[in-house]
């Protein structure tokens, strides 16, 4: 008895979930994106011009592989190096840096996405950069753009050793 008053439940609340997305929907054109996801995509435009400016050639943006969830922000050119570029961006002050946001979970799925990609484009030397976009309202955004920020200790594709 308990089991499908629990199936029915889930039922309604996922019939009431699929409604509010129709009607966010319906107002919205779409569901409406939190704040720090508009300002991450905001970021992402902001590196994609800065990193044209300063000689990269853009490959691809916002970067997936099925069946992994992750993404890399950016995959570009430079020289005859492919570089995969995480970008964080804030708003606000933070005791810590924007770039320390690249934990080592995110380090992790970066590498595996990253290095697959190198593999996939026979690419002989790739590094991982992180740029730091620090852009309180009102103000100028400041880009800091730390190169080969991180690397695959055991890739023998990338012909570097470390991490």
């Amino acid at each position: 008895m308990k089991a499908n008053q629990n199936r029915a439940s889930r039922h309604w609340i996922q019939k009431f979930r699929n409604g509010t997305r129709r009607i966010a929907r319906l107002l919205w054109g779409k569901y409406p994106k939190p704040e720090a996801h508009l300002t991450g995509e905001a970021g992402e435009v902001l590196a994609y011009w800065f990193l044209r400016e300063h000689g990269y050639t853009i490959e691809a943006r916002n970067y997936r592989r099925p069946p992994w969830r992750e993404e890399i922000d950016l995959i570009a050119w430079e020289g005859g190096e492919l570089v995969f570029i995480e970008v964080k961006t804030r708003t606000t002050a933070s005791p810590w840096p924007a770039e320390q946001a690249v934990d080592s979970d995110k380090r992790r799925h970066l590498l595996r996405l990253g290095s697959a990609y190198a593999r996939q484009r026979r690419a002989e030397r790739y590094r991982f950069d992180v740029l730091a976009i620090h852009a309180p309202r009102g103000e100028a955004p400041r880009m800091e753009l730390h190169r080969d920020a991180f690397r695959h200790a055991r890739d023998p594709l990338n012909g570097r050793r470390s991490e």
